[in-house]
């Protein structure tokens, strides 16, 4: 019995270090490197609306490809989750994200006991360090992001997935399908994950045929929003799928075209590395206690510096610097005001963010009609950006100026008519 319960001490006292190290390594400088930029901010007004309005909306954000005025949705999953996170953090965006790091430490358990019961104790250990230290994971990991947001979910499939290796029960097994098709809703790179979980339970377990129907069907009851959504709207996702696919080159080799990114494949890693768990499991336990000692001082090294800039935003310019701008336009407001960021997002979606937060309401999406308009530039020739919400206001002159930092200015502009 005593050697039963000093075995759960030991095993909770390493989960207890797994997760702190998670917390940790994503705490150094983390209002630094936060990314709360022009997706994050129109993601959470978003969720804001639908919670003010009570609103249950099917669709969400659109994929990067378009063509001729044409886009491809994703689910709204990423608004209603983003909700709780919001509202624990009183809709602060840093305290916010930092909600959603904690909430990734709490799927180290699921991660966990999921990779132990499916592999072994060893792989689980294995896991969870790649799931804490890999870089890739981190910078993914500290940001409201679909894809982001999806990939710190995901442990709940595996865990799923190790409840139906022990004990074969039917429900798991449909938990593991209904739960991946709610994760596609997110970002579909899950479907790729969900044909895999295809092939490997019907090639690796004699499942019945209520199981194999039932396991399928679980996907779609899963992914159900967005199927009502093509139901309703006479399929409109799926002709423009094809419409996508008749103008391939135009939409993904040319001007339409993104290129990889790497956060097209974050869930697809973690299961990739489920598998090769597995494998690492066989390495001397002496070699993998080194290498996993390696990259934790790596990670900490490398991280142990002050970024220039927040992940993903362009240089000299991070979240902090939008609340910079964001006291100065508070203090200084006139009625009747827009604003445009030239220097990444022109229609400034974090200012508004903030100044709708803090009980600031205006028509932000007319640039027609304003009276004053804060420019904030890097380049002292702003008047001849081509963005229309600045090459509009004209004539205008300067009321205002202030210096946000060694690269970027703002100005406030009154339009005269």
């Amino acid at each position: 019995m005593n050697k039963i319960n000093n075995r759960i001490i030991r095993e909770g006292l390493i989960l207890l270090f797994f997760i702190v190290l998670y917390i940790g390594v994503r705490s150094i400088f983390f209002s630094s490197h936060l990314n709360f930029s022009s997706e994050q901010a129109s993601f959470a007004l978003k969720s804001r609306e639908l919670l003010d309005n009570r609103k249950i909306e099917l669709i969400g954000p659109p994929i990067s490809y378009r063509f001729e005025g044409r886009y491809f949705f994703q689910g709204s999953i990423t608004y209603y989750v983003m909700i709780p996170l919001l509202l624990l953090g009183h809709w602060d965006p840093t305290i916010s994200s930092y909600m959603m790091v904690l909430l990734g430490a709490v799927m180290v358990l699921p991660l966990y006991f999921g990779t132990k019961l499916l592999l072994n104790k060893k792989s689980a250990y294995c896991l969870v360090l790649l799931f804490s230290l890999l870089p890739l994971f981190i910078n993914y990991s500290r940001f409201f992001w679909n894809p982001n947001l999806q990939f710190i979910l995901s442990p709940i499939v595996i865990l799923w997935m190790g409840l139906f290796h022990k004990y074969r029960r039917t429900i798991f097994l449909f938990l593991v399908s209904i739960t991946a098709g709610a994760l596609m809703l997110f970002h579909y790179q899950f479907f790729l994950i969900i044909v895999g979980l295809i092939f490997y339970y019907f090639y690796t377990y004699k499942l019945t045929l209520q199981q194999k129907v039932l396991f399928i069907a679980g996907f779609f009851i899963g992914f159900s929003p967005l199927i009502l959504f093509e139901l309703r709207n006479k399929f409109y996702n799926l002709n423009t799928l094809c419409l996508f696919f008749r103008n391939f080159n135009s939409v993904f080799m040319m001007n339409g075209g993104h290129g990889f990114a790497l956060h097209y494949i974050l869930s697809i890693l973690l299961f990739t590395f489920l598998f090769f768990s597995y494998y690492l499991s066989k390495i001397s336990s002496v070699i993998l206690f080194i290498l996993f000692t390696l990259l934790g001082v790596f990670v900490i090294y490398y991280y142990s510096f002050v970024p220039s800039h927040g992940f993903g935003m362009p240089e000299d310019w991070n979240y902090g610097m939008e609340l910079k701008t964001y006291q100065i336009i508070k203090e200084n407001y006139l009625s009747h005001s827009n604003i445009v960021n030239l220097g990444y997002d022109t229609i400034a979606i974090v200012q508004k963010y903030l100044l709708i937060t803090h009980g600031v309401h205006e028509n932000f999406d007319d640039y027609y009609r304003n009276r004053y308009l804060y420019v904030i530039t890097k380049s002292q020739d702003y008047m001849s950006n081509p963005a229309y919400e600045i090459n509009t206001f004209k004539p205008n002159r300067v009321l205002k100026s202030w210096q946000l930092n060694a690269t970027y200015s703002m100005y406030l502009l009154e339009r005269v008519f």
